[in-house]
């Protein structure tokens, strides 16, 4: 799965394009999640998304 990212108040393109590979197992599934940012992105949108990914797929 591919997504690029929009801000849901004014749709504007973050250039933050989201990399998600969902498998199926016997007990459940495996997840491989990642997120290209655009070069010169504050850090701080980096470890933000970390954590957004940690909680949403925990």
């Amino acid at each position: 799965m591919v997504g690029k990212i929009y801000l849901a108040d004014n749709g504007i393109y973050t250039k933050l394009i989201g990399v998600h590979q969902l498998t199926d197992t016997k007990t459940g599934m495996k997840v491989k999640l990642g997120v290209f940012l655009p070069e010169g992105a504050p850090e701080e949108i980096a470890k933000g998304h970390k954590w957004h990914l940690m909680v949403e797929f925990n």
